[in-house]
């Protein structure tokens, strides 16, 4: 990982983390190698309210098809006041670098091409934003809420590199999040560790097809300090031979529903495990199915 975000700070890639001033001093602000530039909102003579405003645009543009746009108020009492963002961004003159770098299709540039829009409409000068992730504390110390996980450029391991950065930045121990058995970026949360599923089904979320999952990350944060393992094409670490999670119980196709209400009725048993483990979701012909492990918890008693 550290070897990752210093080819992407070679290419220009800056990194950012724009919290409330307070939470800033509570902050790793050199996670993995990495220089965070913190954007202390709120602050007397604070100036980056154009970055915030384009990467909630860049949020919209990722998360609007599933309905799940970030409001402004949301950016502000959840992210800002009560975590910290963490924010990818370049100057425009290092975009076409990174994008031939990772080999960025014409048809793979449309959320950049949405933000360029914005950026020019708006006179914007500044780095342009490119990725982002977001946690914030819960109840439970040392576990973390995060959402809004997303990337303009494909292929650049960008959604990775932030979620990464953001965990080592809040020395996240467990990190929670919901998501959708048809996203992509389950290849990218499953790299951190096995996501268990924690309710299979959430009918109240605005997305179809969501559940709650969470990863113990202490061990992947104790191995990021060490030498990286070979990165796969879409820049994340490649699975070590060494340390297979193993073979999935059974595929969990997205839509359905019967087998997610299958897995909800396990997990209420309280006698099995349910996870996903890598590569974290399988597209094969035309469908989105999920590699999802099922392990019995011994003596009733679950460890993990």
């Amino acid at each position: 990982m550290r070897s990752r975000c210093a080819e992407l700070a070679d290419l220009g890639v800056q990194f950012f983390v724009a919290a409330a001033p307070a939470n800033l001093a509570n902050f790793n602000l050199t996670p993995l190698g990495v220089d965070l530039t913190p954007l202390p909102f709120l602050a007397r003579g604070w100036r980056h309210d154009d970055l915030l405003r384009l990467w909630n645009q860049m949020d919209a543009y990722a998360f609007g098809p599933r309905e799940m746009p970030m409001p402004n108020w949301v950016l502000v009492d959840h992210a800002l006041m009560a975590s910290g963002l963490i924010i990818a961004a370049c100057d425009q003159a290092n975009l076409e670098p990174i994008l031939t770098r990772f080999r960025v299709g014409p048809n793979e540039r449309h959320i950049l091409e949405l933000v360029l829009a914005d950026v020019h409409a708006q006179g914007y000068t500044g780095p342009v934003p490119i990725a982002g992730y977001c946690a914030a504390p819960t109840a439970q110390r040392g576990r973390w809420m995060g959402w809004s996980m997303c990337s303009a450029i494909p292929h650049a391991g960008l959604g990775f590199a932030v979620k990464a950065i953001g965990l080592e930045t809040y020395r996240a121990e467990v990190v929670t999040g919901v998501t959708q058995y048809d996203n992509l970026s389950l290849r990218a949360h499953v790299k951190f560790g096995p996501a268990r599923i924690e309710a299979a089904t959430v009918d109240l979320h605005t997305a179809a097809g969501s559940f709650v999952y969470a990863t113990d990350v202490t061990a992947w944060r104790a191995g990021a300090a060490t030498p990286a393992r070979p990165l796969s094409s879409d820049g994340t670490p490649a699975v070590d031979a060494g340390a297979s999670p193993g073979e999935p119980t059974l595929l969990v196709a997205a839509g359905d529903r019967a087998r997610h209400l299958e897995l909800q009725a396990t997990i209420d048993a309280g006698r099995h495990r349910v996870e996903i483990i890598e590569p974290g979701l399988i597209i094969a012909d035309g469908q989105s199915l999920v590699p999802v492990r099922i392990t019995p918890i011994e003596d009733g008693v679950d460890h993990g």
